[in-house]
């Protein structure tokens, strides 16, 4: 059976030393206690509530306890068990008290005097020198402090660290909205222990400094459109999973606006298709025009939009619809434009051969153009870039003359030739100017400059067959020297 003591009576025991908030405690039936003065062991005796004297001591000689441990950190993860230990060397028959010391403004708490609980909590245990502490959270961090009420205070510390997932919480808008060539900053907060690693990421792209960041913010700088989107803020300190926070920026700005053809070759009877891709915050309104002119309820023409993209279907195409086609997009913060040429026209040729020819005195050029009608012949002129190293002028152009097709690689509208170039100087560059041209009318030029094949590297050997030389005369000659010394 279990007795409940008032404060009071624990205070006695004590000598009156120490002074706690009044609250419940409760005492074994049978514990013996060192008083101050005089120095005796005394009996609690359940049945009438008096002290007894058992065992007069020699407080003088009588040897202070002592640990045989040192101070030490516990570190245990939220939720788990700790058993922190204070072990005493050998017997003693001073009481021990266990108290959590006082911090950060919190008051200490008294756990333990002897083997008296002192708070009626189940998840602490005092055994054998042992403070078992169960179900740890974060409150149960801190110094644990085993002491002996003596003269000097015979006392041990413990620091508990009690680590934990970290939480993470925003300190910037989670949906921003800045103008186009401002700045946006984006914040968050880690707490956990240990100290939580902050990262960041653009979810589905890079940043722009990389792939990731760190630190509790990131700011971009002059954004445009290429920045919007959802970025990812995420703590992580090894313990737990990582948290994440996420958070999103839009771009206020005038209309952006990418073509996917600036010219489309066609023919008469075709059927084509016009497509202005239209980027902007908040949205634009599009319109259509054909050399300054509406195209809205033309025959033949029909606008439609998904998105970003914008088009205008061409029916049927006619000697009439070639021309430019204006796409014009407008929104409260700007305007912008761009036009498509619709032709019967080859597109001027792209050429695709490597600029550092293979061969010393030839080259082979090989080009593409889009046609809706077949190629029928092409024109190639060409020059020295310059005459010489010592100069910049270019050298005269030499004129091939019109070229007839025998070599071409056609799929559907797309035409690929090739033609050598002979008698040329090897290590030179060069420019050249092609054109082709189908049933209709010629392209438009393209230039393209490449260059014949370099001499090999020069070998080194004679270098090192001098080298070796200078060697070898060098080591004569010290012995030459030595021999004249001797």
């Amino acid at each position: 059976m279990k007795t409940i003591a008032t404060l009071t009576c624990l205070l006695f025991v004590l000598g009156s030393t120490w002074s706690y908030p009044q609250q419940d405690y409760f005492m074994d039936n049978h514990q013996d206690y060192i008083m101050d003065d005089p120095a005796s062991v005394y009996d609690y005796d359940n049945t009438d509530g008096s002290y007894e004297e058992e065992t007069s001591l020699d407080y003088d000689n009588l040897e202070l306890p002592s640990f045989s441990v040192d101070e030490q950190t516990y570190a245990v993860q939220e939720g788990g068990d700790v058993d922190i230990s204070f072990a005493v060397s050998g017997p003693t028959p001073y009481v021990p008290i266990v108290k959590k010391v006082s911090k950060d403004g919190k008051p200490e708490q008294l756990l333990f005097v002897g083997d008296l609980k002192i708070k009626k909590n189940k998840k602490y245990e005092l055994k054998n020198n042992v403070l078992t502490i169960r179900d740890v959270n974060k409150d149960d961090a801190g110094e644990y402090m085993y002491f002996f009420e003596v003269e000097p205070v015979v006392e041990l510390t413990h620091l508990l660290d009690v680590q934990y997932a970290p939480t993470i919480t925003s300190q910037t808008p989670k949906n921003q909205k800045v103008n186009k060539g401002e700045s946006v900053t984006l914040a968050c907060e880690a707490e956990g222990n240990p100290v939580p690693k902050i990262t960041w990421s653009r979810v589905g792209g890079h940043l722009p400094a990389g792939p990731q960041e760190e630190g509790h913010s990131m700011t971009l700088l002059d954004v445009d459109r290429h920045v919007e989107g959802t970025y990812s803020c995420k703590a992580d300190n090894g313990i737990g999973n990582p948290v994440i926070e996420e958070m999103s920026i839009s771009v206020i700005y005038a209309p952006e606006i990418v073509t996917e053809k600036a010219i489309i070759s066609t023919g008469e009877g075709d059927k084509v298709e016009l497509v202005c891709i239209v980027y902007s915050r908040p949205a634009s309104e599009v319109t259509w025009q054909k050399d300054g002119s509406s195209v809205e309820h033309e025959p033949n023409m029909e606008e439609t939009k998904g998105g970003h993209k914008h088009t205008l279907m061409l029916q049927n195409i006619t000697e009439e619809m070639f021309g430019d086609y204006t796409c014009h997009a407008k929104n409260e913060h700007g305007e912008s434009e761009a036009t498509i040429n619709l032709t019967d026209l080859p597109t001027p040729p792209h050429f695709t051969s490597d600029i550092n020819g293979g061969e010393e005195t030839s080259y082979t050029l090989t080009f593409e153009t889009e046609s809706y009608y077949p190629i029928t012949e092409y024109q190639i002129n060409y020059r020295e870039a310059k005459t010489s190293d010592s100069s910049e002028e270019p050298g005269s152009w030499m004129d091939l003359g019109s070229l007839g097709v025998e070599d071409v690689d056609t799929k559907e509208m797309t035409h690929t030739l090739k033609y050598t170039i002979g008698n040329l100087t090897k290590a030179t560059e060069y420019e050249v100017l092609a054109a082709v041209k189908n049933q209709n009318k010629w392209s438009n030029e393209s230039s393209f400059l490449f260059s014949t094949k370099k001499d090999k590297p020069q070998s080194h050997a004679s270098t090192s067959g001098s080298s070796s030389l200078l060697t070898t005369s060098t080591s004569m000659l010290v012995i030459a020297v030595v021999l004249l010394l001797n």
